[in-house]
């Protein structure tokens, strides 16, 4: 990441030495800076055919190259008369916080480009991107107090992390862009972590096999690949699905619309995927979840620790509950823009992590009932430990301090009193508790 003092010094730098260089613009200190490169440098060409007779290796532009004109058209043509010329671009980010926080508050914003427009020219033109840089330029003051700009900024940053950047400087030659995958319309990818447990992995994959919920797409990460193609093709006749195996990052492998993040043992009843899935069709949310329950330690969540009271989320009550494991998701990544969408295994609390980003940026679809997933493992970590220190540090963030999030304060709601004197009671007094509950019974009938 460069400042923009440092803009100048990172094109020389991209540009290298002893080059033709076309600059298509003014810039003496850049010029001289080219020239003390050892590059002979065509400063502000008259017109394209100008630029042509020049015959230059490189072709540095900024964002005044497509102003008033379509941008495909521009970099088309330039790609056909120099098609040997490696091109310098950079541009102004038109999804950057700077530029938003700007609109926001008043400020008329600078004439700016999206990224995937300028990539999608590129790429029309024939031209691959070999390099990207980030420009952050120094901040101008606006009129919200520091706080609210701060806290704003975090938001924008946490939907899409290149809103940290004001300006991209790309670097394009001749070539063939690396295929992106598109994802696929109703389409449920399921991410499973192998393990060293063959049985468990074995399981698993049974259990996927007899989803009525279709089309699926399992991909397994990790574990021996002659021994995970067997159990993939072993269950195949169950029910059909698509499968993959991949060493590492199932979620880059995924091509599916939804997908649900497993690992070797979990098991999920044949309603799950139908009751995650349809709530989110059936609304808007990027993400819906359902309880878990282990086998060997008793449902996450009693009816004490009810997740959603009143239509509201509490993020900070499953947390606290540990009731974050990732076999419980099911995520529309069609609704999360450019949010990072990753999980980040290195980290200890690696579910609880990727669960408080996505609540604090899409608030969830909470599918009630009794649990329809079980996970039989014991000892993983699930509940905050580590997970300060994991969000500390970037894309890992929240809008809020998970210190103030996770705070244990006093009871602050009836509901919560109600249920904080009901279990007292019941604790101290069951007798008369059945009593009272006989008595509630019959006024309400």
């Amino acid at each position: 990441m460069s400042t923009a003092a440092d803009l100048r010094s990172l094109v020389i730098r991209r540009v290298g030495s002893g080059r033709r260089v076309a600059l298509l613009g003014a810039d003496p200190a850049l010029v001289k800076g080219l020239e003390a490169n050892g590059c002979t440098v065509l400063v502000d060409p008259e017109g394209f055919d100008a630029v042509v007779a020049f015959a230059p290796q490189v072709l540095v532009g900024f964002d005044g190259m497509v102003q008033g004109h379509d941008g495909a058209e521009v970099f088309a043509a330039l790609a056909q008369a120099l098609p040997d010329a490696e091109v310098v671009f950079s541009f102004a980010n038109a999804a950057s916080a700077s530029t938003l926080v700007g609109a926001l508050t008043g400020a008329t914003p600078l004439p700016s480009i999206a990224e995937p427009q300028v990539r999608r020219w590129l790429t029309a033109a024939g031209l691959k991107v070999v390099s990207r840089d980030v420009v952050v330029t120094p901040h101008q003051k606006t009129p919200l107090s520091a706080d609210a700009e701060a806290a704003l900024r975090a938001l924008l940053e946490q939907v899409n992390p290149d809103a940290a950047a004001d300006r991209f400087l790309i670097v394009a030659r001749r070539g063939i862009p690396d295929s992106e995958p598109e994802l696929k319309a109703g389409l449920l990818s399921v991410v499973v972590r192998a393990g060293a447990d063959r049985g468990a992995l074995d399981r698993t994959v049974f259990a996927l096999a007899c989803q009525p919920r279709r089309p699926l797409e399992l991909v397994v990460v990790g574990g021996d690949e002659a021994m995970v193609n067997g159990l993939l093709e072993r269950h195949r006749s169950v029910g059909q699905y698509s499968s993959r195996w991949v060493a590492a990052d199932g979620l880059a492998a995924a091509s599916g619309q939804f997908v649900a993040l497993l690992e070797a043992g979990d098991l999920v009843y044949p309603n799950h995927f139908v009751k995650l899935m349809g709530t989110l069709e059936r609304g808007t949310a990027a993400w819906s979840l359902a309880r878990a329950r282990r086998t060997t330690g008793g449902e996450y969540l009693m009816a004490k620790d009810e997740p959603v009271r009143e239509g509201h989320f509490s993020p900070s009550r499953w947390l606290q509950a540990g009731a974050v494991e990732r076999c419980a998701w099911v995520v529309d990544r069609a609704r999360l823009g450019p949010f990072t969408f990753t999980l980040p295994e290195q980290v200890d609390a690696a579910e609880a992590v990727l669960f408080s980003r996505l609540a604090a940026v899409f608030p969830p679809a909470f599918v009630p009932g009794l649990a329809t997933v079980e996970r039989p493992t014991s000892g993983r970590p699930t509940g905050t430990d580590g997970l300060l220190e994991a969000l500390r540090a970037r894309p890992l963030r929240l809008l809020v301090t998970l210190d103030e999030l996770l705070r244990q304060s006093e009871v602050a709601t009836r509901s919560q009193l109600v249920d904080r004197l009901n279990d007292e009671l019941k604790k101290r007094a069951p007798a008369v508790h059945q009593q009272l509950k006989s008595l509630a019974a019959r006024l309400v009938r």
